[in-house]
């Protein structure tokens, strides 16, 4: 299965609401709307790469500044059919967010044109990450910072997943098919886990880091922070400028 395919018949998070979507995404992670309003408060014209079903950007656009822009970018048609809806369900939104299909490795805008650039938890998930970083940098404006949320490599929820990963390799060695507990994975209530079963035995790629990895991944940025956030699903979050 293509990583645009799957994202398309599978939107992150899943959730038949925005209101549901958000109870659910800022229950499991509570340390993002703080994040997110403190990105908004400092910048002027975000983009984000992987927007999803548009669950932070309308977080973002209930706090940025009115005249500000927010641009979200994702593969998936489907998700962003689901973004683009989310905006009649939300309300008290300063600045109203335009959603686009787009690719990471290959951003279609030209150089130097955002403040910031937010990635929540996306470009672990695509084949290239170092091309899509470079592309992050390269759209920075001299002194913008990227906000970048990647998994990492000691997450409970990762661990946990690869296993899962290597005992449906061998279920489809067996029986000669592929993604053979997918179908399984899709039964598990999704009002009580999302898509997280679901991802943990189709997505097409699934990557972690370790810190090193992660400053080597940034090394084109002057890096202010780079810190663990979350516990069972635990992402390294990182700060980082571009000089």
């Amino acid at each position: 299965m293509q990583a645009v395919d799957f994202w398309s018949g599978n939107p992150c998070d899943g959730q038949a609401d925005l209101a549901a979507r958000r109870h659910f995404r800022y229950g499991k992670e509570p340390w993002l709307p703080p994040v997110l309003d403190a990105i908004a408060a400092r910048h002027g014209k975000l983009l984000e790469v992987g927007c999803g079903q548009g669950t932070d950007a309308l977080q973002i656009c209930r706090t940025l500044k009115p005249g500000s822009t927010y641009l979200g970018i994702d593969y998936s048609s489907g998700s962003i059919a689901s973004a683009r809806s989310a905006i009649r369900e939300a309300d008290a939104l300063s600045v109203t967010p335009v959603f686009e299909r787009g690719d990471a490795c290959w951003l279609p805008f030209d150089d130097g044109s955002f403040d910031a650039v937010y990635s929540m938890g996306v470009l672990h998930h695509i084949d290239d990450t170092d091309k899509a970083v470079a592309e992050v940098f390269r759209v920075l404006r001299p002194g913008g910072a990227a906000y970048v949320a990647l998994y990492n490599s000691t997450s409970i929820k990762l661990k946990a997943a690869h296993a899962l990963r290597a005992m449906q390799g061998s279920v489809d060695k067996i029986t000669g098919s592929k993604n053979s507990l997918l179908a399984l994975a899709r039964l598990v209530p999704e009002r009580l886990f999302g898509t997280m079963f679901i991802e943990c035995f189709g997505v097409p790629v699934l990557k972690s880091y370790t810190l090193a990895e992660m400053k080597r991944l940034f090394d084109r940025f002057n890096v202010e922070r780079c810190e663990r956030v979350g516990h069972v699903n635990s992402f390294w979050f990182i700060e980082a400028k571009k000089v």
